[in-house]
């Protein structure tokens, strides 16, 4: 195990590489995170200054880094305090299962960590194109950790893109386990489920297509939906705020809870935007699930307005973005050149 002063170390690093990083210097691949990232902000949080998109884009990598971190550095007292989390959140969770509900943010990856600590038996909701790897995270990140703190490896992992996927939520219920999932994941259940259970909701300053099935789970089974939502507060803190519990009222039909409880959910984390939009990994890929008013793209680029646009290259040739509409224009690697200096992306 690393001493405390080989860890600081290693957790600063963090912070000066991502406070240096500049998109004149980016891969290709960051170029264009940074194009859709910098594209959703501008059509959910339109109040957001332009010059403030870079910043918060640093910012986002760094959690998304140091959450790795923290999971390694949990039991560390020393390294990184944890708040809000403890026997008045986690008392009904071991006396009747329930259906954890969280967030990708500020240190997500703690919460599989501080679930085994206290003795929750969960099953984590994953899609397929992650089952892979969360089982592999399971046993070389959670597993080690568990062992070390003499901790019960009580943790399951659940395909939620496989078939009677919803039945096998049931069962884990039924056994006695709590089920954790990532509300703005918005994968889970296979196509033809997902078609069943999608619904619109208000998002900071748009519409999004989300998935619903475990509040339909929550509704059919009659339990609980618990929100989590974990914010870093400093570079050693992170916390956990709970939000009351969400349940099927006396005689609420399933389609009125459903749109209920997705609503709520996400009013809790545009709460949490409003503040520090960094924080929020989901930026990177929230394009495809905004619902879009747009009448078509523009006949050619018009470059008037150097807000709208984004700069980005993929397998070797460059493109503009238009960022109130999404549609990406190819162009020479001469124009690509020329277009660096006068948006302003690259400052």
């Amino acid at each position: 195990m690393e001493n405390r002063e080989q860890a600081l170390a290693l957790r600063e690093q963090l912070y000066h590489r991502y406070n240096v990083f500049r998109l004149a210097e980016a891969n290709e691949r960051h170029e264009k995170q940074f194009a859709f990232f910098s594209a959703n902000l501008y059509n959910l949080m339109p109040q957001m200054a332009q010059n403030e998109y870079l910043p918060a884009f640093r910012q986002m990598h760094l959690h998304r880094r140091l959450s790795h971190l923290d999971v390694a550095h949990a039991a560390r007292h020393d390294l990184l305090q944890i708040e809000g989390w403890g026997p008045d959140l986690l008392a009904p969770l071991k006396r009747s299962p329930s259906i954890i509900c969280t967030y990708h943010t500020g240190s997500y990856r703690l919460i599989c960590y501080l679930l085994l600590q206290w003795g929750v038996p969960f099953s984590l909701l994953v899609s397929a194109s992650s089952y892979k790897t969360e089982q592999q995270a399971m046993q070389e990140r959670y597993g080690p950790l568990a062992k070390e703190r003499g901790i019960a490896m009580d943790m399951e992992l659940i395909n939620a893109e496989a078939p009677h996927s919803l039945l096998h939520m049931a069962k884990a219920m039924n056994r006695g386990r709590c089920l954790l999932y990532f509300a703005d994941g918005n994968k889970g259940l296979n196509a033809q489920a997902a078609a069943r259970h999608l619904s619109s909701v208000r998002f900071l300053g748009g519409s999004l297509s989300v998935r619903t099935g475990m509040a339909w789970l929550a509704h059919a089974l009659q339990v609980p939906i618990y929100p989590l939502l974990c914010h870093r507060l400093a570079r050693d803190t992170v916390r956990y705020r709970h939000y009351p519990q969400l349940c099927p009222q006396a005689g609420e039909g399933r389609e009125s809870f459903v749109q209920r409880a997705a609503q709520t959910l996400y009013d809790h984390l545009a709460d949490m935007m409003q503040h520090d939009a960094s924080q929020w990994e989901a930026w990177l890929y929230l394009h495809a699930y905004l619902l879009r008013t747009d009448t078509g793209p523009q006949e050619q680029p018009n470059l008037a307005n150097a807000a709208q646009w984004s700069l980005f290259r993929h397998r070797g040739r460059g493109y503009l973005m238009h960022r109130p509409t999404y549609m990406s224009y190819a162009i020479s690697r001469e124009k690509y050149l020329d277009f660096r200096p006068v948006l302003g992306n690259y400052l």
